[in-house]
């Protein structure tokens, strides 16, 4: 795992997140050359888990996967029920976008 997920995954665990990277192995369909990959699972319960501890008060989300309008979601709730105001400002990797994310995040 590279050294910047072992990072987050560390500070996670020090809060008690249920946030964490699954190892995948891809396949290219041309050549056949394998190579390992990280994907977050859980990290939309996480995300929400901080908010409703009063942890955060803005969350980045980097995705290009509109699931997590769920969770952006669920974030607006409980800013409804407590009278705060938690940004979410979605961050989409190179060449790739998901517009239902784009339309509930702040930015």
């Amino acid at each position: 795992m590279p050294e910047i997920l072992r990072q987050t995954q560390r500070i996670a665990d020090a809060h008690g997140s249920d946030g964490r990277f699954q190892e995948q192995l891809r396949k290219c369909r041309k050549c056949g050359a394998t190579w390992r990959s990280y994907e977050g699972k859980k990290t939309d319960v996480a995300m929400v888990a901080d908010i409703a501890l009063k942890q955060v008060d803005v969350v980045m989300p980097v995705s290009a996967d509109s699931d997590l309008c769920g969770a952006v979601e669920k974030i607006r709730e409980i800013d409804g029920l407590r009278g705060t105001k938690t940004r979410a400002v979605a961050v989409f990797p190179p060449g790739k976008s998901a517009d239902g994310l784009r339309r509930c995040s702040d930015a």
